[in-house]
C-alpha cells in the first residue's frame, strides 16, 4: 500500500492502489472503497465545524441572532430576512458529514476492508468515534430545522430512519425529532459503552483511537467522555419536554450525574477540567480557521461583534444591569474582541499581546450596532476603524475551535443540580482558563468576587454560560429557544443607541424585523427548497406534523421555554 503524505484537511477521499482483480471491474470509481479511515475522519471534523462557525451558517443566522456578532453592511439577516437557500449550505455539509462517518462506519464493519481499515485503529473504536461524531452531527440538525431524514447505526433496517441508504430510499422520510433524539440517546449510550470499545493494558488515556491523525480526541477515554457529555448535553435540552418516553430516557442520564459530589465517581465519565474537544486549524490560507478565510481570502468584513456583547463584557450594559446582570468588567472582554481602530492586520501580525493591557480601557471596545438601517451601517462600522473587531486567537489561520468544551459541562451540572454555585462558578472560570485569562488576574477576581455575591439562579447561571458559548452559536442558540436567556437581546421594534451620530443627527435607531411573518429571534431554519422539492411527499408529511408549513416562528420539541 502507498505511502501516501496527507494534510489534515486535504484527505478527505484518499484512497490506496491496489491491484485490481475481475470482479473489481463493476466497482464505482467515484465511490472507493480503500480509504484512509483516519484521514476521512478528520477531514470530516474540519469540514463540519468550519461550516457551523463560517459567515454563512454562524454569523448571518445563528452567530447573529444571538447577538454575539453583527452584519457591518447587509444586515437582512440580522433582521430576519433570510435568503430561500440560507440553509442550503448548512443542511448539504452536515449530511456529507455524517454519510462520511457512516463510510468510517462500513469500512469497519466491511468483511473485507475491516482487516486493512484496523492498520489506523482497531475496529470497534472507530467504529465508536465515528457514531459519536454523527450523533454530533444529527443533533444538530434535527436542533434546527425538526423532523429530518435520520440513518440509524445501530438500527439501520428500521423504515423510520432512511437516510444515506440511496441504494434502498431515494427519497427518504423524515423521521420524527422524538424518534431521532431517542436514538441519539441509545447510540452514545451504545458507543461509549466499554463493551463496546477495546481498551489497552494501560487504560482508556493510554488507548488511541487511530493509530495516527486523531486530532480531537486522542485517546479512547477523552472520546468515551465526550460521548457521554454529548448525551447529557442532549438530554439536558430535553429536560422540558413531558413526552413520557423522552422522560424515561433521559431520567437515568440526568439521575446519574445530579447528584453533589459525584464527580469523586460517575463525574469522571465526562470531560474533565481543562479538557475541551476542539481541533486547531493549520496555519495556512487553504485550511486556515473560517473567521480568518471570510476575513483575508475572501477578503470581506461582513460581520464584527455585536455591541450587545462588547457591552456586557465591558460591564457597561444598562439593559442587562437592570436585569441584575451587572458583572462589572469581564476580562474575557480582550480575549474576545481587539480594542477599536486596530485593522484586521494588525490583529493578526502583531497578536494580542500588541493590546492585551493589565489595566483594561473599556472606552477601547465598541461592538457594531446589530440590526441597523443598510443605509446607516457605514457611519458606525467606518471601514472596520469604528469597531472592535475579532481578537487574534480567532482571527488567525489557525484558530481553535471547539465542538464542546469542559465549562459547557459545568453549566449543564449546575443546572440539574438546582443552580448549584460551585459548579456555575466552575464553569467560569473554566471559559477563563480556556481563553487565557491568568487566574490571578484582577479583572476575573472581581468578577467572581461579585457573582459569589448574587444568587446563583437561572438567570445568572444562563446569561454566564450565554457568554462562555461565544464561538459556539448553534449550542447558543438552542440554549437560547429551550430557556429564552439571555432576556436583554434586542427585540423587534426597540430603540436602541449607536455608537456615534447617525447622518440624521440622531444617536438611536430602531430594529425592526424585515419579516411580518417573523418578529422574533427564529425558532428553526426553513427546509432547503431544491431538497424539498425533490422529495416533496416526505417533506410535506414533515410540515404535516409541524404545524403545516415550513415556518420559522414554529418551535421545535426541546423548545419549551414560557
Amino acid at each position: 500500500m502507498k505511502k501516501i503524505a496527507i494534510s489534515l484537511l486535504t484527505a478527505s477521499l484518499l484512497f490506496s492502489g491496489c491491484t485490481k482483480d475481475f470482479e473489481e471491474i463493476n466497482t464505482n470509481p467515484l465511490n472507493p472503497e480503500d480509504y484512509l479511515t483516519y484521514a476521512l475522519f478528520n477531514s470530516t471534523n474540519y469540514a463540519l465545524i468550519y461550516s457551523l462557525h463560517g459567515n454563512d451558517n454562524s454569523a448571518s443566522m445563528m452567530g447573529g441572532w444571538m447577538q454575539y456578532m453583527s452584519q457591518t453592511t447587509y444586515t437582512k439577516e440580522s433582521r430576519y430576512q433570510t435568503k430561500p437557500s440560507a440553509a442550503d449550505g448548512f443542511w448539504q455539509t452536515l449530511y456529507k458529514s455524517a454519510h462520511k462517518y457512516k463510510k468510517i462506519i462500513d469500512i469497519n464493519q466491511d468483511p473485507k476492508l475491516k482487516a486493512d481499515a484496523a492498520n489506523y485503529g482497531n475496529n470497534k473504536n472507530q467504529i465508536a468515534a465515528a457514531q459519536i461524531m454523527m450523533a454530533y452531527t444529527f443533533s444538530i440538525l434535527v436542533e434546527s430545522f425538526g423532523d429530518v431524514p435520520y440513518y440509524s447505526s445501530l438500527h439501520a433496517n428500521d423504515t423510520r430512519f432512511q437516510a444515506l441508504q440511496v441504494e434502498k430510499y431515494v427519497t427518504p422520510a423524515y423521521a420524527t425529532q422524538k424518534d431521532i433524539y431517542l436514538d441519539l440517546l441509545e447510540t452514545l449510550d451504545h458507543a461509549t459503552n466499554e463493551a463496546n470499545v477495546v481498551i489497552g493494558e494501560y487504560g482508556e488515556d493510554y488507548t488511541d483511537v487511530f493509530t495516527k491523525g486523531d486530532f480531537i480526541f486522542g485517546s479512547i477515554g477523552k472520546m468515551r467522555r465526550f460521548g457521554r457529555s454529548l448525551q447529557l448535553r442532549i438530554a439536558n435540552h430535553l429536560r422540558g419536554v413531558t413526552d413520557p418516553d423522552i422522560q424515561n430516557a433521559i431520567a437515568p442520564i440526568i439521575t446519574r450525574y445530579s447528584t453533589v459530589g459525584s464527580e469523586n465517581s460517575v463525574g469522571k465519565e465526562l470531560l474533565k477540567a481543562g479538557e475541551n474537544v476542539q481541533i486547531q486549524c493549520e496555519d495556512n490560507s487553504s485550511n486556515g480557521g473560517p473567521i480568518n478565510y471570510n476575513y483575508f481570502i475572501s477578503n470581506r468584513l461582513d460581520y464584527s461583534p455585536s455591541n450587545v456583547f462588547v457591552k456586557l463584557l465591558a460591564g457597561n450594559f444598562e439593559k442587562a444591569k437592570e436585569q441584575g446582570h451587572d458583572y462589572g468588567l469581564d476580562p474575557r472582554l480582550q480575549k474576545y474582541f481587539a480594542p477599536k481602530g486596530y485593522s484586521k492586520w494588525s490583529v493578526v501580525y502583531f497578536g494580542d499581546s500588541y493590546y492585551n493591557q493589565t489595566t483594561i480601557d473599556s472606552t477601547k471596545y465598541a461592538g457594531m450596532p446589530y440590526g441597523m438601517q443598510e443605509a446607516d451601517t457605514a457611519s458606525q462600522f467606518d471601514g472596520g476603524e469604528g469597531v472592535s473587531l475579532f481578537a487574534t486567537s480567532i482571527l488567525k489561520q489557525n484558530s481553535i475551535e471547539v465542538y464542546m468544551d469542559y465549562s459547557e459541562v459545568c453549566f449543564i451540572l449546575s443546572e440539574i443540580r438546582g443552580w448549584n454555585r460551585d459548579k456555575y462558578l466552575e464553569g467560569v472560570e473554566a471559559s477563563m482558563d480556556k481563553w487565557g485569562v491568568s487566574a490571578t488576574d484582577s479583572y476575573r477576581v472581581a468578577v467572581l468576587a461579585k457573582l459569589r455575591s448574587l444568587p446563583s439562579n437561572e438567570a445568572n447561571v444562563l446569561t454566564q454560560k450565554y457568554i462562555s458559548l461565544y464561538m459556539n452559536p448553534n449550542e447558543a442558540w438552542t440554549e437560547y429557544r429551550r430557556t429564552g436567556y439571555p432576556k436583554f437581546l434586542i427585540k423587534n421594534n426597540q430603540r436602541v443607541k449607536t455608537n456615534k451620530e447617525l447622518s440624521n443627527g440622531d444617536r438611536f435607531y430602531q430594529f425592526r424585523s424585515m419579516q411580518s411573518d417573523v418578529t422574533q429571534i427564529p425558532d428553526r431554519l426553513n427546509y432547503p427548497g431544491g431538497y424539498s422539492e425533490l422529495n416533496q411527499a416526505s417533506y410535506q408529511q414533515a410540515i404535516d406534523r409541524m404545524g403545516g408549513s415550513d415556518s420559522r416562528t414554529y418551535r421545535l420539541l426541546f423548545a419549551t421555554r414560557p
